[in-house]
């Protein structure tokens, strides 16, 4: 089996168990984000990941730093702004 293009990692809060291998090119292929080569994205660092897959098969990563109780309307905002609404 290959290697995913990018780990992603949902981390609970509190919990200091993250497998630090998941960061590496020896667990993923990587992709370039926001200027810096990255083998995984966690919710931790990163926040609320998205990602949009088109029709040529492209990927498309955002994340987003919501807080834990924020309200629907924010959250469905985001997601319209990433998506194009669609």
């Amino acid at each position: 089996m290959g290697k995913p293009y990018l780990n992603l990692i949902s981390v609970k809060s509190g919990d200091d168990d993250v497998d630090d291998r998941y960061s590496s090119p020896d667990y993923a292929v990587g992709l370039m984000f926001n200027g810096e080569w990255r083998y995984s994205l966690t919710t931790r660092t990163d926040g609320s990941i998205f990602i949009d897959v088109d029709n040529e098969g492209r990927c498309h990563v955002q994340t987003v730093d919501l807080d834990d109780n924020e309200q629907d309307e924010v959250l469905a905002a985001a997601v319209k702004a990433l998506f194009g609404g669609h």
